[in-house]
């Protein structure tokens, strides 16, 4: 529902954003986090992995693909998953990762 939908306009990881996505959200609850931005998927789940729930949805855009974007992105989720904080599915589409997140 359209009332269940909160846009906030920032940087993902400014202090300003943080706090607001933290207001509405408590730790655990994300059940999808879908990361379209630039290649830093660490730092925003470095901000945001005590929100996501057990085995949450993880979706990442630009795993693989062209230009200077995919290959520090692809590098910092291939570390994730080997230090077991992600579970990788596979790669769709045009070389968007989907997987899970683990919380230890």
């Amino acid at each position: 529902m359209l009332k269940d939908v909160t846009l906030i306009n920032g940087s993902s990881f400014d202090a300003a954003t943080t706090s607001a996505v933290r207001q509405i959200l408590g730790g655990g609850e994300v059940g999808l986090f879908i990361f379209d931005a630039d290649s830093n998927v660490h730092r925003d789940l470095d901000c945001y992995g005590d929100l996501l729930s057990d085995n949450c949805w993880v979706v990442i855009d630009d795993y693989f693909g062209p230009g200077a974007k995919a290959a520090p992105l692809r590098a910092q989720v291939d570390e994730l998953a080997a230090a077991g904080q992600l579970l990788p599915f596979g790669y769709y589409g045009w070389g968007t990762w989907v997987g899970q997140w683990q919380r230890k």
